[in-house]
């Protein structure tokens, strides 16, 4: 059977409700360099986690909890999973020498991305 015309108007409304998890994010609070030979630091963020473990311009991020960062989306994916207080060992080389830094998340503090220095 044919429908009646005119049809009556329906409204539907399809939404998708999202959850607040709560999740703090962290950053690190380097400036990465856009390079094919793995992740540089190309300025640390002025209060930043960076800068508390002391990580300076030029350094080469080579690890972060023993897994390897070869590109600046494997750092990002890393220090995505990480939650204020948490702590973690960069495995960085500066020059010829290979370092081991401690790092301790927390979240960037209010106005800390106004500015970055480029330790030279």
């Amino acid at each position: 059977k044919k429908p009646d015309f005119p049809m009556p108007p329906y409204d539907f409304v399809l939404f998708t409700e999202y959850e607040d998890l709560g999740k703090e994010e962290v950053k690190l609070g380097v400036l990465l360099a856009d390079t094919e030979s793995g992740v540089r630091v190309d300025g640390v963020i002025l209060g930043s986690v960076a800068e508390t473990a002391q990580l300076e311009k030029g350094d080469m991020l080579l690890a972060l909890d023993g897994i390897a960062l070869q590109e600046n989306f494997d750092l990002i994916y890393e220090v995505k999973q990480k939650k204020p207080g948490d702590r973690s060992t960069l495995l960085i080389r500066r020059g010829e020498n290979t370092l081991q830094v401690e790092v301790e998340f927390a979240p960037l503090p209010e106005g800390a991305h106004h500015g970055a220095m480029g330790k030279e």
